[in-house]
C-alpha cells in the first residue's frame, strides 16, 4: 500500500482513455519519485493527476495499492495499463486487468478524483464489463517468488550495480537523518509530536547492504562457502540452476532435483513434449509422470490421454511462474481479443549485421482516432540511447512521423522505460524489445500510408556504430 495521486507510463492508446468518454489527459512533468532512483529515469517524469489530493500531500486520503509487476504478464489474459507514483518500482501496476478483474489502485472516491479521472473510471467500468464471466486463467499464488527476482539480485552484485545500491542507501540515510533532526527540533521547541514520530526519531538510519546480500538468500550455507564471494562463480552457478528452480516454502526457490535429472527446464517450450513422450519409456515413465503432475494441473491416467491433451492444445500452452510454476492452457475464445491491428507483419530479427530492427503498425481507437505503434528489437549485448547529456557524442533514439494534411499527433510519444548506463549514470539506454506509441487525430482515409523516421545509434561493449536512420511505412486500417 503506497500508491499516491499521480499515474505515469499510461498506455494512452488503451480503450479506457477513449470510450465511451474521450478523455484528453492533462500531462505534466513532475519530480521522479525518490524510490525510482536506481532506475535512471531522470529528474522528472510525465505524469497524469488522478486524485485532487494524495496521502503525501497533508490530507486524510487513504493510501492506494499497486500490484507487483513481477510475473504479472506471464498470463495471456493480463493487461498492464498504467503505473503510478509509489515507493516500490516504476512498473508496479496502478491500473491493469487480469481476466474479468480490473485493478484500479487509486484509493480516492470519485469526489476526490479529477474530472478526467472520473471519466476514465467510468470508462474502466464499461471496459471490464465486456469480460464478464471470463475468470483469470492463472491466479497469482501467495508466497511465490519468480525467477526475475534472482536476475534483479544478480544485477545488484556487479561493481556498478552495487555502487548504485550504496548511493541509494546513502540518499535514504540523508533523508532519514534530516527527518529525525526536524522531529528533534520540534520536540525541543515544545511542539506536539506523535508517539510514532518519537519512535522514528530514535531509529538509526539503515546501513548499506553487503555487496552479495541480494543473492545470499538464494544460496545454502554450503553453496555460499564454496562460491566464496566470487562474482563470476556466483553468476555461473545461477546460470546452471535457473532452469530447474521451483517454489519451496514461502518466497523461496530451490533446485528441483527430479527436473535436473530429467534435463529440461520447467519453463522450456520442449518440456511438455519431452515429458509426455517419456511416459512411453519404461525407465523414464515414473519420473515423467511426477514432473507432469508437478508442473501442470492435470491428472490423466494414461500416456494416450496426455498425448491427446498435448495435441488438442499445442498452440495454446503458456507457463506461469506467478500462478504456481505451471503449464496452463489459454482458454480464451477469439471474442476476447480487444484490439485489432491492421497489417501487422512478423517482427524482424536483429543480427550482428543489423543489431537494431523494427516495424510499425496503425490501429483504430474506439474514439475514432488512431494509434501508431513502433516496435523495436535490439540484439542482446547491444544497446541504444534513450537520453544523453547535452553535448554528448552519442545519438539518442528519436521518432518523427510523416502525417497527411489534416492529421496531427495528440501529445508526445509514449516511450518505454530505459535503464542507467553501466558506464555513465547520466546516460539512459534501451535494451531488448521496445514498444513506442503515439496517438494521432484527424481525417485518415482507410488504406492511407503513414511513415515514421527513426534516428538512433547502437553500441556494444566493444564499439559503437555510426548514428543511423531508418524509415517505416504502414497503412491505416480499412
Amino acid at each position: 500500500m503506497c500508491l499516491d495521486a499521480h499515474a505515469h507510463g499510461m498506455r494512452v492508446d488503451h480503450e479506457i482513455f477513449h470510450s465511451p468518454n474521450e478523455v484528453a489527459l492533462t500531462i505534466e512533468q513532475r519530480p521522479t519519485p525518490d524510490a525510482y532512483g536506481r532506475y535512471g529515469l531522470g529528474e522528472t517524469m510525465a505524469m497524469w493527476r488522478v486524485q485532487t489530493e494524495g496521502y503525501t500531500e497533508g490530507s486524510n486520503q487513504l493510501i492506494g495499492v499497486v500490484s507487483s509487476n513481477a510475473g504479472f504478464a506471464d498470463s495471456p489474459d493480463t493487461e498492464w495499463i498504467s503505473g503510478g507514483v509509489n515507493t516500490k518500482r516504476p512498473l508496479a501496476i496502478a491500473l491493469g486487468r487480469h481476466g474479468n478483474l480490473f485493478h484500479w489502485g487509486f484509493a480516492a472516491s470519485p469526489t476526490y478524483m479529477t474530472e478526467e479521472a472520473r471519466l476514465v473510471f467510468v470508462n474502466a467500468i464499461h471496459y471490464i464489463a465486456k469480460f464478464a464471466g471470463q475468470a483469470p486463467i492463472a491466479r497469482k499464488q501467495s508466497g511465490i517468488l519468480v525467477r526475475s527476482r534472482i536476475e534483479e539480485a544478480l544485477a545488484k552484485i556487479s561493481e556498478s550495480g552495487y555502487a548504485k545500491e550504496v548511493e541509494m542507501h546513502r540518499f535514504y540515510q540523508q533523508r532519514i537523518e534530516q527527518r529525525n533532526a526536524e522531529i528533534r527540533a520540534r520536540i525541543a521547541a515544545g511542539d506536539d509530536v506523535t508517539d510514532s514520530e518519537r519512535r522514528l526519531a530514535k531509529r538509526p538510519p539503515p546501513k548499506p547492504p553487503g555487496r552479495f546480500t541480494p543473492v545470499k538468500r538464494y544460496l545454502t550455507d554450503d553453496e555460499w562457502q564454496r562460491l566464496d564471494g566470487d562474482e563470476a562463480a556466483i553468476r555461473e552457478h545461477f546460470a546452471h540452476m535457473l532452469p530447474f528452480l521451483h517454489p519451496e516454502g514461502r518466497y523461496n526457490l530451490a533446485i528441483d532435483q527430479d527436473l535436473r535429472r530429467f534435463g529440461v527446464g520447467n519453463n522450456d517450450p520442449a518440456f511438455l513434449e519431452r515429458a509426455i513422450a517419456a511416459l512411453r519409456e519404461p525407465e523414464q515413465a515414473k519420473l515423467a509422470r511426477t514432473l507432469l503432475t508437478r508442473y501442470t494441473n492435470e491428472k490423466f491416467e494414461t500416456a494416450e490421454q496426455w498425448t491427446a491433451w498435448l495435441t488438442d492444445n499445442r498452440e495454446r500452452f503458456f507457463f506461469t511462474e506467478a500462478g504456481g510454476f505451471k503449464w496452463l492452457v489459454d482458454t480464451r475464445g477469439a471474442e476476447v481479443v480487444v484490439d485489432t491491428v491492421a497489417e501487422e507483419p512478423p517482427m524482424p530479427t536483429p543480427s550482428n549485421a543489423d543489431p537494431l530492427v523494427g516495424d510499425m503498425t496503425v490501429r483504430c481507437l474506439p474514439s475514432g482516432n488512431h494509434c501508431v505503434t513502433v516496435r523495436v528489437a535490439i540484439l542482446p549485448g547491444w544497446h541504444g540511447y534513450k537520453s544523453v547529456p547535452e553535448g554528448s557524442a552519442y545519438a539518442p533514439l528519436k521518432l518523427t512521423l510523416e502525417l497527411p494534411d489534416g492529421v496531427s499527433t495528440v501529445g508526445e510519444w509514449q516511450s518505454p522505460l530505459g535503464m542507467p548506463s553501466t558506464e555513465d549514470p547520466t546516460i539512459t539506454v534501451y535494451e531488448g524489445d521496445l514498444e513506442f506509441t503515439c496517438e494521432i487525430a484527424g481525417t485518415l482515409v482507410p488504406g492511407r500510408e503513414i511513415a515514421c523516421n527513426m534516428s538512433y545509434q547502437v553500441c556494444d561493449e566493444r564499439m559503437c556504430l555510426p548514428p543511423d536512420t531508418t524509415r517505416w511505412t504502414a497503412r491505416s486500417p480499412r
